[in-house]
């Protein structure tokens, strides 16, 4: 009779540890970064051209799979205006992009299989989801940059985006 009281102390125990570990992992799922997907290990880490008349950048994280697409940008705190995130996506169409647990705002640029930019937008915001922002026009590839970068370099419609760079480097 004892060892059956010993044995149900023991199994409750082991549930209550069971539950309160899942409760941590639940409310610091962030702090236990989920978010290394492999597209971080896939980045460029080299000056990499990918605009006329703008400065290199530093670093590209390479996405090319639906998980990590679905993730993007929201496991970062930042990114400085060296880097960029670019979405690899098998052939064109109009890519809706959201700002799910984002925790900075960013610039959004299209970019079709010619290779040119089809569509912008500037200083998507955390706050705005669950707006999507869906392209006028079909894409291959999109950039996500930080906020203002289309402002500060100028960018503008059917500007030749250096595609190649980051097809190579796949």
């Amino acid at each position: 009779m004892k060892k059956h009281t010993q044995t149900k102390k023991t199994a409750s125990l082991v549930i209550i540890f069971i539950i309160f570990i899942l409760i941590f992992i639940f409310f610091h799922k962030k702090n236990l970064n989920i978010f290394n997907t492999s597209y971080q290990n896939l980045s460029i880490e080299k000056r990499v051209q990918v605009f006329n008349n703008v400065p290199s950048f530093k670093k590209i994280y390479l996405v090319s799979n639906s998980h990590d697409r679905t993730i993007g940008l929201s496991g970062f705190e930042s990114i400085s205006d060296d880097e960029a995130m670019v979405f690899i996506f098998n052939y064109p169409a109009k890519y809706s992009f959201w700002m799910k647990d984002m925790k900075f705002p960013i610039d959004i640029i299209w970019v079709g299989e010619d290779g040119k930019i089809a569509d912008m937008k500037e200083s998507a915001q955390p706050q705005d989801f669950p707006e999507t922002y869906t392209p006028k026009n079909n894409a291959q590839y999109v950039i996500e940059l930080q906020s203002g970068f289309i402002k500060r370099h100028n960018l503008s419609l059917g500007q030749k985006v250096f595609v190649d760079t980051f097809i190579l480097e796949k």
